[in-house]
């Protein structure tokens, strides 16, 4: 016994009636945990996500190696090393393209109005696996 409970996140992450049994601090309200990613993703949409992630990290790299005083310590390694945007990235990307999605529709910050329009969100162009971002109207949880 550790001594803290806990949830473990399967593929599918957890169901908000798993959550409900832990006493979780108030800071977990609303908390929002994506599903995984791959660059091997073969939809349409991670497919241009990864081509606009390549030209984005090659630019930089060729901003800071111009911008150098000395050459061979630019930070940024080489593109050939960062040509492949990793899961993290890709899920928060995806995560907050989701939320300003849910903003814009309501046109306010406003946090049930935010939360609202999430459990109303159809998203039918995402990079993760299925190609789409809904919730399920029984425990709030993404389905795609």
């Amino acid at each position: 016994d550790f001594g803290f409970k806990f949830i473990s996140y399967g593929a599918r992450g957890t169901d908000i009636s798993d959550v409900k049994k832990l006493s979780l601090p108030s800071s977990t309200n609303d908390l929002v945990v994506s599903q995984w990613w791959s660059a091997g993703t073969r939809n349409p949409f991670s497919r241009d996500f990864i081509r606009r992630w390549r030209i984005h990290e090659a630019q930089l790299w060729i901003d800071e190696r111009s911008n150098a005083k000395d050459k061979i310590s630019a930070s940024f390694a080489s593109p050939d090393e960062q040509l492949v945007p990793n899961w993290v990235g890709a899920t928060g990307y995806e995560a907050a393209r989701t939320l300003l999605r849910a903003i814009s529709s309501v046109g306010s910050t406003n946090c049930a109005a935010v939360r609202q329009a999430l459990y109303n969100i159809n998203v039918t162009d995402s990079i993760l696996s299925g190609g789409e971002i809904h919730f399920s109207s029984l425990n709030r949880q993404l389905q795609n």
